[in-house]
């Protein structure tokens, strides 16, 4: 797992860099590998692969951007919408790391969070 993870921040890092694609394209990307990850941990939830759409981006703190945004899952062959809220780290290389994620779910009114 730690060299998938090394090899996704080094593509991560590549893209920025290019700017190949847009912020949002990178950081619907970023939010869904960790989704992905996260979501193996879920016991009853399924994570829908590739299902992250952002929203926002608040660029108000140039080293630190709020993203928000949706994405789905499915519980009991049921597929439901949740939002999300992601900090992301913006470095001085033009790098970025996601710090925590946050969703809701509408399901239950819960929230989680995870900081990386």
């Amino acid at each position: 797992m730690k060299k998938v993870v090394f090899l996704f921040s080094i593509m991560l890092i590549s893209a920025i860099t290019s700017n190949a694609q847009s912020n949002e394209q990178i950081l619907e990307d970023a939010i869904n590998y960790k989704f992905i990850a996260w979501g193996s941990e879920w016991w009853v939830d399924d994570y829908v692969p590739n299902s992250v759409v952002v929203g926002n981006i608040d660029y108000s703190n140039p080293s630190l951007w709020v993203v928000t945004g949706q994405w789905k899952f499915e519980r009991a062959f049921s597929h439901y919408n949740a939002t999300f809220t992601a900090k992301v780290a913006i470095y001085s290389d033009n790098s970025y790391k996601i710090k925590s994620l946050c969703y809701y779910d509408p399901t239950t009114g819960d929230s989680e969070c995870k900081s990386y």
